[in-house]
């Protein structure tokens, strides 16, 4: 599978780490949570967040305890804290990258997307890629298998939802399993479905529905 997002964030994330050496990535909307521990950052530690900053300070100081400026990576699955700042120290001895982010700094899905796809996608596709991450139904997976095998949006995400891209697969997994049908509704690709059901066995779905 394509792995073009996971490599530009991971560039994004060594070229931070050789600047500042700590790096404080705050992810709210947990889009990247699936591909933290799958980037290859040669050998720097990094540290999640689990639910306690006291935990996370206590954890991020054995790694300065012979007072030496060593390289990490802090992933937050939150949004930064502004207001009581609990990783100011951190923060401050480092540098920050998040979707509200600056220039480099800024992790935004569709910022990244439109950066990562350009020159492999066309711009209506880039663009329709990041209405849907601003809608929230896309993922990083359905995005890499967009750009891997250049097709459209809602034919790779029925791909992904039925696990497999053939029509045949995706139509018996359909008929069969009921249990997919808020995740279709969710992803909003019943017009694909619907679209590949007709090509496929000549019935529209929408005949059915009124009937």
């Amino acid at each position: 599978m394509s792995l073009l997002i996971q490599n530009y964030i991971e560039n994004i994330i060594k070229k931070k780490i050789t600047e500042n050496g700590i790096v404080l990535w705050y992810d709210p909307d947990k889009n990247y949570k699936d591909i933290v521990d799958k980037i290859d950052l040669c050998d720097v530690p990094s540290i999640k967040y689990e639910g306690s900053y006291y935990d996370l300070r206590f954890k991020s100081e054995k790694h300065f305890e012979n007072q030496d400026r060593q390289s990490l990576l802090i992933y937050v699955d939150r949004k930064r804290d502004d207001v009581n700042f609990p990783l100011i120290e951190l923060e401050k001895s480092g540098c920050v990258i998040e979707p509200s982010g600056s220039l480099e700094e800024n992790t935004s899905l569709a910022v990244i997307a439109k950066s990562a796809l350009s020159g492999r996608l066309s711009s209506e596709a880039i663009s329709e890629i990041c209405k849907k991450i601003e809608e929230r139904t896309i993922s990083i997976e359905e995005i890499e298998k967009i750009a891997e095998n250049a097709k459209s949006i809602d034919t790779a995400t029925l791909s992904i939802i039925f696990k497999g891209s053939e029509p045949q697969t995706i139509v018996l997994s359909f008929i069969t399993n009921t249990t997919l049908d808020e995740t279709i509704r969710t992803k909003r690709v019943e017009k694909e479905l619907n679209k590949l059901i007709y090509n496929f066995l000549g019935i529209d779905l929408k005949d059915t529905k009124k009937n």
